[in-house]
């Protein structure tokens, strides 16, 4: 990335993340799956781990460093 780029989220990979999303949901925290899984899909086991384990922690132009911060120490709070 360059320094005036600003991505719209950063994916990471969870075990648990639906139990994550809604923990964040609770805390008023929107976390998107951008990739679900469709019929027309064929995916290696590899691909369907991170399919299945991925979540967005959206950081668009939005959210300010305190946003980000609170985005974090939730993650934190929930021990994933």
């Amino acid at each position: 990335m360059k320094e005036n780029d600003c991505p719209l989220f950063v994916p990471i990979l969870v075990e648990n993340r639906n139990e994550l999303r809604k923990y964040l949901i609770s805390k008023n925290i929107y976390c998107p799956v951008h990739w679900p899984i469709s019929s027309l899909h064929k995916l290696s086991d590899e691909e369907r781990y991170i399919y299945d384990h991925e979540i967005s922690l959206v950081c668009d132009q939005r959210y300010n460093l305190e946003d980000m911060d609170y985005i974090c120490e939730c993650i934190k709070e929930f021990k994933c």
